[in-house]
């Protein structure tokens, strides 16, 4: 987990996992409550980390499967979104979040 500038202890989760989703959002150290934030530049890279798999997922299971089209697409879309998901849960471990100059 990434850890906060000021006081060196570990930021939540939840408050960094709402953070990617939400880009305004600022996350607070429940230590010593300094504002941390998440750059626009690190949220294209966490977009592409989710989509970039999902996309290849998808080529590789429609080639893979055999089924009519309407299953074939159905089955498709969900393992996609199921791999982004979880995807998605683990981004908060590998981010460094900026110190701001926010109050």
């Amino acid at each position: 987990m990434p850890k906060c500038k000021f006081c060196n202890r570990h930021l939540e989760w939840n408050r960094v996992y709402t953070s990617l989703w939400f880009p305004d959002k600022v996350i607070i150290c429940s230590e010593c409550g300094t504002n941390h934030n998440i750059s626009s530049h690190t949220h294209r890279y966490i977009s592409l980390s989710i989509i970039i798999p999902m996309l290849l997922l998808g080529l590789v299971l429609n080639n893979l499967l055999s089924f009519s089209f309407t299953i074939n697409l159905i089955v498709c879309i969900v393992l996609m979104l199921f791999l982004g998901i979880l995807i998605s849960l683990f981004i908060p471990y590998f981010i460094k979040p900026k110190k701001s100059n926010l109050a």
